[in-house]
């Protein structure tokens, strides 16, 4: 299934012709390709990760498969597969093989997971390294292997030379090494050994960041306390909405089994089902994980009544497709405004829902979650810890100022999907009639009702995957080859403004966030950061309405897809009068 999901994803680039940069990862391909070319390693200026490490492990891929933008794709769909997988191993080992199953399922079934993939950005890379360096880490705990566990920590190494938030990987094997583990002599050095090498570890990934630093262009994020940003607290608030609608199918799950369990625990004792279920206990922490999710609503929703508040993350997931603030214009819808109605409603619902199935698996105190840390399997432990700590980094990025987009958020899925499938607590011990299985078929209507509406929140998702995924890709496609055609026509590429993609791909400047111009048309006018390029033509994914621009025919597949080309007039002389 993990390869079917890979290869459909470079599939539909191939199908729709969308093998081409998207997104942020024009930056880091012309790096790629610049390091494969000329040994040399030149940043771009964008994007602000440490992007060494994905550029190294590249070039295998460019080596074999051709100095391609298809080379690079291939990358991000390997690994995301591997992504998936690892995915799959750590929840085998904290919830069993059948239960397991459930996660890549979940994960494949994120809308924007198909574009993602497809791509040669740095999250599903940095998160397949980090939670390999959790499988490989909790396998090394239980042999007490030290060859086994400096292979995890090199993992851990390679996945903050991706994407510093990567680091995760290996504070959770800290937290892992540190937990468990007996009190004899042999485990007090082993775990002296696993705690020096995950320092020096943490050491070396220090000395990595001061010598990106020195490299040009490195595009080092400013880092403050920026308290009074509210469109970034509103993005922080739409995470666990965002995260919930894909969790969906698990949290319904989760929440029907712990009702299904109460309701037929009072049948066991005699008295009616109704009595109890929800409306008797449905415990505190799961009661104040509710409270959170209405309130994160209502906060929302504050100035949008009686309109659907937006309670998703976008940019690979929106209703005008993926990362549409790259073109230029505003593209059309591509999802039908019911069914986008209908996936804000399950994310506020599902939001809600997930926050109280975290709240009623969250420890009370202190203590207990040692106590319940070295109960566990290494593999819990560290999953558990690498998915706090990613929250964190997320509230630390949104204190600094940093906006939430949904990709950012990916790599705390697989912890989420396997708290979802783990109990919250053992349950009571049946009596003779529940265990001769008396008590168990009267659930089965209920289970066929959980079942629809699993498969029902599933096929919503995956719609909205399909549709996503394929009209984003032809939409770009549509785009740069109508700006192809402008260069075939004698036009220069860095005289043509076609989104953020085409602009950095053709730049012969080095970008320069201080650079600026005015413009006089709709969109995001990413051609200003490249002080070299000019705006003479202009390919937008919609109608601008502007007296300087002037129409020009296009293509009848480009009209199909509202590409609109223009020529400014303001440019004198034209540079290639093409009328």
């Amino acid at each position: 299934m993990i390869l079917v999901v890979a290869a459909a994803s470079f599939v539909a680039s191939v199908a729709t012709g969308a093998l081409l940069p998207q997104n942020d990862d024009w930056s880091f391909m012309r790096s790629a390709f610049d390091l494969h070319r000329t040994g040399h390693l030149r940043l771009q200026g964008w994007g602000q990760m440490f992007l060494v490490g994905q550029l190294a492990t590249a070039q295998p891929f460019l080596t074999v498969f051709g100095d391609h933008v298809a080379s690079l794709k291939l990358y991000g769909v390997t690994a995301a597969a591997l992504w998936m997988w690892c995915a799959f191993a750590v929840a085998r080992r904290c919830v069993g093989p059948a239960r397991a199953v459930a996660v890549p399922v979940v994960l494949a079934l994120w809308p924007g997971l198909p574009l993602l993939a497809s791509s040669f950005m740095t999250d599903l890379p940095a998160a397949a390294m980090s939670l390999l360096t959790v499988l490989v880490a909790a396998r090394a705990v239980d042999e007490q292997s030290r060859p086994r566990f400096l292979l995890a920590v090199a993992a851990g190494i390679v996945a903050f030379t991706i994407r510093e938030q990567a680091v995760a990987g290996l504070g959770a094997v800290l937290v892992g090494a540190l937990v468990h583990g007996g009190t004899g002599p042999r485990w007090r050095r082993f775990r002296r050994f696993a705690v020096t090498a995950t320092v020096a570890a943490a050491v070396a990934c220090v000395v990595l960041e001061q010598l990106r630093h020195q490299l040009g262009h490195p595009d080092i994020p400013p880092f403050g306390l920026r308290l009074h940003a509210a469109g970034t607290w509103r993005s922080g608030l739409r995470v666990p909405y965002t995260l919930g609608l894909v969790l969906s199918p698990l949290s319904g799950w989760s929440l029907w089994r712990a009702w299904s369990r109460r309701s037929s625990d009072g049948s066991a004792r005699g008295a009616p089902p109704r009595m109890h279920g929800w409306r008797r206990r449905p415990g505190r922490g799961r009661v104040c994980g509710w409270v959170l999710g209405v309130c994160g609503v209502a906060a929302l929703a504050g100035g949008h009544l009686p309109h659907l508040p937006r309670v998703l993350l976008s940019n690979y997931t929106t209703a005008m497709g993926g990362f549409r603030v790259a073109t230029v214009g505003y593209a059309p819808s591509s999802v039908e405004p019911w069914l986008w109605d209908i996936a804000q409603v399950l994310g506020a619902v599902a939001g809600i829902v997930l926050l109280g199935e975290i709240g009623a698996r969250a420890p009370r105190t202190p203590r207990t979650a040692v106590a319940k840390a070295r109960a566990a399997d290494p593999a819990v432990t560290m999953l558990a810890a690498y998915t706090g700590l990613l929250a964190c980094f997320g509230l630390v990025l949104c204190l600094a100022g940093q906006f939430q987009v949904d990709r950012y958020h990916v790599p705390m899925l697989p912890g989420l999907a396997v708290l979802l499938l783990t109990p919250v607590r053992a349950a009571r011990a049946p009596d003779a009639s529940s265990a001769a299985g008396g008590g168990g078929l009267s659930l089965r209507p209920a289970h066929l009702v959980y079942g629809a509406v699993a498969a029902a929140l599933a096929a919503i998702l995956l719609t909205l995957s399909v549709t996503n995924t394929l009209l984003t890709d032809r939409r770009d496609h549509a785009v740069w080859e109508a700006a192809r055609r402008l260069t075939h026509a004698g036009v220069p590429a860095t005289a043509i403004n076609a989104g953020l993609d085409w602009n950095g791909m053709h730049a012969t400047a080095r970008l320069d966030r201080h650079h600026s111009s005015s413009h006089g048309y709709r969109g995001q006018q990413w051609m200003y950061l490249f002080p070299a390029a000019t705006d003479c033509y202009v390919v937008a994914a919609s109608e601008l309405h502007r007296g300087f621009l002037l129409e020009l025919p296009v293509a009848p597949d480009a009209a199909r897809r509202g590409v609109h080309v223009y020529r400014n007039i303001r440019c004198r002389p034209p540079v290639v009068d093409i009328m």
